[in-house]
Order: C-alpha cells, then sequence, then structure tokens
C-alpha cells in the first residue's frame, strides 16, 4: 500500500511539473505575455498577446507552425528556438534591432502599422524604453 502511494505520488509530481514545460495550446492562448529569457541588459517586455492575435495571423509571430490557430495546435514559445546564439535561429539575446529577431519582427510590424495608419503612432512601441519598461 505504502508503495503504491509513493509511485503515485511520483506520477501525479512528474505530470505536473510536465505540464509547465510542455508549449501552451492555442486554445488555452494567454492574453498576456512576458517576453523574458534573452538578455540581462534590459528588463523584460510585456507583450499583449491576445490584443495581438486579434488582427496579426498566428504564423506571422509562429513562422515554423503555419497550421497554428486560435483554437488549435501547441505553440512554441520564441526563445524554443530563438535563446541560443550558437543555434541556427537568429538569437534574441542579440541587442542589435538587425540582429535580434523581437526586434527586427516586432519593430518592423509596427512601422509597418505606423505607416498604413498614423493613429498607431505611440501605440505600436519602436523604441527600447517603449518595450523595455523600467
Amino acid at each position: 500500500m505504502r508503495k503504491a502511494l509513493i509511485y503515485t505520488s511520483i506520477g501525479v509530481f512528474v505530470l505536473a511539473s510536465g505540464a509547465f514545460l510542455l508549449p501552451a495550446t492555442a486554445a488555452d492562448m494567454p492574453q498576456d505575455i512576458t517576453l523574458e529569457g534573452c538578455g540581462t541588459k534590459q528588463p523584460p517586455v510585456e507583450f499583449t498577446h491576445g490584443k495581438h492575435a486579434e488582427s496579426v495571423e498566428c504564423a506571422t509571430c509562429h513562422h515554423t507552425q503555419p497550421d497554428l490557430t486560435a483554437t488549435s495546435g501547441e505553440a512554441a514559445t520564441c526563445v524554443s528556438c530563438h535563446k541560443d546564439p550558437k543555434d541556427e535561429a537568429p538569437s534574441c539575446a542579440e541587442m542589435s534591432p538587425k540582429k535580434n529577431p523581437y526586434h527586427i519582427n516586432c519593430m518592423g510590424c509596427h512601422k509597418d502599422s505606423v505607416k498604413k495608419d498614423a493613429s498607431l503612432k505611440g501605440k505600436a512601441p519602436t523604441t527600447c524604453k517603449e518595450c523595455h519598461k523600467k
């Protein structure tokens, strides 16, 4: 009886721990995300995921998952591919606006959006301090 309880406890712990390591399903899509784990010189970025998902196709950011939708699929995090500078993917640890994948994609999209709709100026950040708030 005691052995069964120990094995059950271990099993529950392993399953519960795995929930934090697995990518989120699109149906469980978070509304807000803190983008962190890339660098140490700037504060993490608070990202309004739900708001962006209303106007941007999932595959725009989750580019390795072209079939991902807001109601189906498992979404990999950006840092799962873009954290290590030794990988083939561009590293999010780069600070350069021309090398960091967040800077390239986010700032590029924001600049394009402001060109199309001037009312977005100030709402679509394009500078360090607008995203990395202290």
